[in-house]
């Protein structure tokens, strides 16, 4: 399904297990930026609303598999990230949400740096 060059070799009971990783710098009022050269797999990335962020990918995939999200930075790292949508069969899309203490969804904080690595099915099975 995909076009990319893809490490032959990773140990899953799923077959064509892809691994994608995005670096994402967060600037005022919770604007973020790809770093391209950091990020594979990702295309872009957009805030959609308070805390609520959307990347897209570079291909579609068959099924998301789980996604990790780790905030560096002073005062993100309080923040509980979610996802809140998968379309990546479709629309190439997931939906993340940052989720402060109190349960309201909040951006992580202008200097912060997110690491997102998604981990996704390239094949039926």
């Amino acid at each position: 399904m995909a076009n990319r060059y893809f490490k032959p070799f990773m140990g899953s009971f799923d077959k064509g297990v892809v691994m994608i990783h995005a670096k994402v710098a967060i600037g005022g009022t919770g604007a973020p930026t790809l770093s391209v050269q950091d990020s594979f797999g990702v295309a872009s990335i957009s805030r959609t609303g308070a805390g609520a962020y959307t990347l897209t990918l570079n291909d579609k995939y068959q099924a998301l598999l789980g996604a990790n999200v780790t905030v560096v930075g002073a005062t993100g790292e309080g923040l509980i990230p979610q996802v809140t949508a998968d379309t990546v069969a479709t629309t190439k899309t997931v939906g993340l949400v940052f989720i402060a203490h109190g349960g309201s969804a909040a951006d992580p904080t202008s200097g912060d740096v997110l690491h997102v690595q998604i981990w996704l099915r390239n094949s039926a099975q």
